[in-house]
């Protein structure tokens, strides 16, 4: 499973010095990618005001950093990792799927091993809400119908 991933990653930028990703999915995917290569990697947790580096992780100012991330969908999670690192260079974003319908503009290349796009309504211009079908929201203990 991570093979293409991290050929993908390796033809982006083979300089970095680590990976960063987004709890939980982007995390899981640094750590392994950190793994292979030999490289640090850290995790950006969710806070109040967005995410941080956190458990004593280090960037030093020389650093060159590629955040990693399972789905990207509307860029957030990305962004809020970028904003937590506060030393280091971030080169690019690599995520698993791009399921984006636009074009995310974070400031640095978004690379993806497979892009998917899905369209998402707003409640008030979805189609099949105005055609009564109901929806389901999959996901833990919130799977609920709407």
């Amino acid at each position: 499973l991570m093979e293409p991933f991290f050929e993908k990653m390796k033809d982006l930028c083979p300089e970095t010095d680590g990976f960063v990703g987004p709890t939980l999915g982007g995390a899981i995917i640094a750590f392994e990618l950190a793994r292979i290569t030999e490289k640090k990697s850290a995790f950006a947790e969710r806070t109040e005001k967005g995410r941080a580096l956190k458990r004593e992780f280090t960037i030093k100012k020389t650093d060159k950093i590629i955040i990693t991330d399972d789905i990207l969908t509307t860029g957030k999670s990305i962004k809020e990792t970028i904003e937590a690192i506060d030393k280091g260079e971030v080169l690019a974003a690599v995520v698993m799927i791009d399921r984006s319908a636009e074009n995310i503009e974070l400031g640095i290349p978004i690379k993806s091993v497979l892009k998917y796009p899905i369209e998402n309504f707003r409640p008030e211009k979805c189609p099949l809400c105005e055609e009564k079908i109901p929806l389901t929201r999959r996901g833990g203990k919130n799977e609920q119908r709407l």
